[in-house]
Parts: C-alpha cells; structure tokens; sequence
C-alpha cells in the first residue's frame, strides 16, 4: 500500500462520525428536494382543478355570480403561484444545505464524491418552477374569461 491510500484510511477512520454526519445532511436535503418538487406539482395540479370545477359551475349562471367566480379563479391562480414560488425557495435552501455538507469536506473527499454527490444548482429547477407559476397565472386568466363567458 502507498502512504497516501494509508493517509487516506487514516483519514477516513477518524473522521467516520462527521463524515457520516454530513452524508445524512445530504441525504436529507435530496429527500427534501424531492418532497418539495412533489408539491409543487401538486399544487399546480390542484389548480387545474378547481380551474375546471370553476369553469363548469359558471355554466348557466347570471351575470354577478360569472364575475365572483372569476374573480375567486384569479386568486386561486395568485395563491397558486405564491405557493409554488416559495416551495422553490424551500428546494434552493435544502440544496444549499446539501451543498454545504459536501463542501464540508469536499477537499477530502474527492474520492468520494460518487458515494456523497454533490448537488448542482440547476437552471432547469427555476425554469420549471417558472413555467410552473405562468401556467397557473394563464390558467386563472382563461377560467376568469370562460366563467364570464359562460363556459
């Protein structure tokens, strides 16, 4: 064996515990992540709903009543839209957290970095939280219009 795998072996050993310690943290801020991309969608779909349910009671109302359920899709569509965005800020928080913990000891732990993985900031996780948030906003805008339309 080399001095540095025995370097290596040494380090590992008595660093185990914080070591294990920062790999749960990580572990945990994925599931967070994932949890949170879950509800995210979820909410959205929720919305599509209540959109559909919306649009179908409108149906044969007068008037006045068009105008309430319109008015109560676009708030739907806001509160939506507040919801998915904070989750989003849930999920970089959790990925910070993930990320912390593995730069921890990111110099020590080159070689692992298989068992640990780093998580990235992803473009794409904005970018779906975005699209997200518009098509709840266009959602709430077309029940708005059906219901006065009258479906």
């Amino acid at each position: 064996m080399t001095k540095a795998t025995d370097d290596w072996k040494l380090w590992a050993k008595t660093n185990a515990e914080e070591l294990e310690l920062w790999k749960a943290v990580n572990q945990q801020a994925r599931e967070d992540i994932a949890r949170y991309k879950q509800q995210q969608w979820q909410v959205t779909y929720f919305g599509f709903l209540i959109y559909g349910a919306l649009i179908t009671l409108s149906n044969g109302l007068p008037g006045a009543h068009r105008w309430t359920l319109g008015l109560l899709a676009l708030l739907v569509g806001v509160v939506g839209s507040l919801v998915v965005w904070d989750l989003h800020g849930a999920t970089e928080r959790s990925r910070a957290k993930g990320n912390e913990a593995v730069c921890r000891f990111e110099s020590d732990l080159r070689r692992l970095e298989k068992a640990v993985g780093k998580m990235h900031r992803s473009l794409s996780n904005k970018a779906l939280t975005v699209v997200l948030v518009l098509g709840s906003l266009f959602g709430a805008v077309v029940t708005f219009l059906l219901s006065l339309c009258g479906g």
